[in-house]
């Protein structure tokens, strides 16, 4: 297979030039595109960037995945697993819910999760059905 190595600066026919080719080294250019997949060990992205369409990260749920900074959603998050949100500035809160919430029981095939809240050494908030709750935090019969 031909090889392209060093840098490549593409111009307007560079799609017909590279159609199949591997190339190794740096590419720049204002745009880039493919049509298929493109693979990379590793990917960078400076500055403000946009990206459209979906996105997928990983393919096994052993893959992780590091940020640094903000990140701010539009639309919904659905989250499959344990979520933990660390705080490490006691100045602040660890989680912040501006609007309504729900904690609602989960059906797994034929067994349910009963909705609860536990809070460490003080004891939980529960679905009163829930035979597993000990140290059950009583709100009073207003709260169901």
């Amino acid at each position: 297979m031909p090889k392209i190595l060093g840098k490549f600066t593409p111009y307007d026919e560079a799609e017909k030039l590279l159609d199949g080719k591997y190339l190794d080294g740096h590419i720049t250019g204002s745009n880039i595109s493919a049509s298929g997949a493109l693979t990379a060990g590793s990917l960078i992205i400076s500055g403000d960037q946009q990206i459209a369409g979906s996105m997928k990260f990983g393919d096994d749920i052993s893959d992780t995945h590091h940020m640094t900074g903000s990140l701010s959603l539009s639309g919904s998050m659905i989250v499959r697993g344990q979520t933990t949100l660390e705080q490490y500035d006691i100045g602040n809160k660890a989680l912040v819910i501006k609007g309504a919430t729900s904690i609602v029981n989960q059906v797994i095939g034929a067994a349910t999760q009963k909705a609860k809240l536990e809070i460490e050494n003080l004891g939980a908030i529960g679905d009163r059905t829930d035979d597993s709750l000990v140290n059950v935090l009583d709100l009073g019969e207003g709260f169901q």
